[in-house]
């Protein structure tokens, strides 16, 4: 998997690749348990923590791309749907809100 980023394996690597990806797991976990709860739920909990994770992720694919860690179309298409993914959950944290009694 290192060779798609274009980055040589390494011991840290994996280790960190392996915390990344029980992160992501979770984040998965969150949002599908937080499918099924009541709207207040989603609203104040699960929008607001991926739309974090979203912003944090964003940021880490850009300073990937300009430290030369990933490769150019791999690193670009990443930051694209990190990006826009930001994007969708901002909309939903702040746009929808200011159009919702609280």
């Amino acid at each position: 998997m290192a060779r798609l980023y274009g980055t040589s394996e390494s011991v840290s690597g994996t280790n960190a690749s392996r915390t990344a990806g029980a992160a992501i797991l979770a984040l998965g976990v969150l949002a599908w348990t937080g499918a099924r709860q009541q709207m207040p739920v989603v609203r104040n909990v699960v929008i607001p923590v991926l739309f974090i994770w979203f912003v944090l992720k964003s940021f880490v694919a850009c300073l990937g791309m300009v430290a030369g860690v990933f490769q150019v179309p791999v690193g670009r298409t990443v930051f694209a749907l990190d990006a826009l993914l930001t994007l969708v959950f901002g909309y939903f944290l702040f746009a929808s809100r200011s159009g919702i009694s609280q």
